[in-house]
């Protein structure tokens, strides 16, 4: 067991601990990946000592005496790994790793705290901070080093699903990208084909392939969209829209598929009211998303509700809001099924259970008026049937 050594052998402030000269080190060391580096926290310059003595074998080690000189050092820098104590004056160990697991920069840092008295209160207090791992006072070498070669190993592994999602969400962007440009051309070749003399019939299925081309090509658009809300690159783009028109397009886009199938969609909208500053992309995609989804699952011969309400402010420094209701009368959503129904990539059949994930739906729904600042919500249509609800802020 390890309690201390001599004060005066260390220094008190962050610190590399100095290495080995490079023409000292043999062959084999100079070959060597870069060492973890590992941020020692405690207030006692003995235990600081100590383990720096210990570790610096397997580790760069860098220590800070004390939660305040540990907070400074990681503003500039992220460690591999940190050990910190639990009992320190004015910023405890429990204050530390609550900070690093606050912070974007540091959370996926793997925090081992040491503590003299580890009781089930403690751990749990320490686990809540985000504490990875406990290691008891006075601590085993062998013990430590375990703890320590485990926390790094489950780093590594996150860093590499990490790595594997950013790789999988390139590569998804970057085939997106590419299917545009064939797709763009067959939808201009329909358009030929559609404007020369054809049957009435041949020219039914043209009109048809096309519209299915254009709904692909929005799905792609769908798919880049969240990929910048998610990435942090999107910008709303705020213009004036006149909403009524606006869903009348929307409604007009959609009429072949909803006549296909015996439906009518009727627009609700006030036709005197100023345009809204909104994002007229960001508006239509979601309202075709929502209208798809009704079509999908309205009975024959329903007629589906396109319906605009805008809100104005309570006070003068508040925007408005602009609600838009998509309303139908198919099955409606199990209660059990509501809390799920903007997760990523499900969807649900007419029999109100869940299919197999299918594309973005109402997950993009929920994405794109977040991004607006506003947001969705579903309610049952009594007797029958769904509402809708997505929130623009204006």
């Amino acid at each position: 067991m390890f309690h201390g050594a001599n004060p005066d052998r260390i220094k008190t402030q962050p610190c590399r601990l100095p290495a080995r000269s490079r023409a000292s080190m043999p062959p084999e060391r100079k070959a060597r990946a870069p060492l973890p580096q590992v941020l020692v926290v405690d207030d006692s310059p003995s235990i600081l000592m100590t383990l720096a003595e210990l570790l610096r074998k397997d580790y760069d080690v860098v220590t800070a005496r004390g939660g305040a000189e540990a907070i400074e050092f990681l503003a500039d820098a992220v460690p591999d790994v940190i050990l910190v104590d639990w009992f320190m004056p004015n910023l405890g160990g429990l204050a530390v790793c609550a900070s690093v697991k606050a912070s974007a920069r540091t959370r996926h840092v793997p925090v081992l705290m040491m503590t003299g008295s580890d009781t089930p209160e403690r751990r749990a207090a320490g686990l809540d901070a985000g504490a990875d791992d406990f290691i008891a006072k006075p601590f085993d070498p062998v013990e430590l080093f375990a703890r320590m070669r485990n926390v790094l190993r489950t780093k590594r592994r996150f860093e590499e699903l990490h790595a594997a999602a950013r790789m999988r969400e390139q590569l998804s962007q970057m085939i997106v990208h590419d299917l545009r440009s064939p797709l763009t051309g067959v939808t201009l070749a329909l358009d030929l084909l559609r404007d020369a003399p054809v049957h009435e019939e041949s020219a039914e299925v043209i009109v048809r392939a096309n519209h299915g081309l254009v709904r692909v090509n929005d799905m792609l658009s769908d798919l880049l969209l969240v990929a910048k809300i998610k990435a942090g690159r999107f910008t709303v783009a705020r213009a004036p829209v006149a909403v009524g028109e606006a869903l009348d397009d929307i409604a007009a886009d959609a009429e072949l598929l909803a006549r296909a199938r015996g439906l009518t969609v009727h627009v609700e909208a006030p036709r005197d009211e100023a345009p809204w500053r909104v994002d007229r992309t960001v508006l239509r995609r979601v309202v075709e998303n929502l209208l798809s989804n009704a079509i999908k699952h309205s009975p024959h011969g329903a007629t589906i509700v396109l319906r605009a309400m805008p809100r104005v402010a309570r006070g003068p420094s508040e925007g408005g809001v602009l609600q838009i209701d998509v309303i139908d009368l198919g099955a409606g959503v199990a209660p059990q099924l509501r809390p799920h129904l903007f997760e990523s990539f499900r969807s649900f059949s007419q029999s109100e259970q869940p299919t197999q994930p299918i594309g973005l739906g109402l997950a993009f729904c929920k994405l794109a008026t977040e991004a607006h600042g506003g947001s969705i919500s579903y309610a049952p249509n009594e007797p029958r049937g769904s509402v809708f609800t997505a929130r623009f802020a204006g």
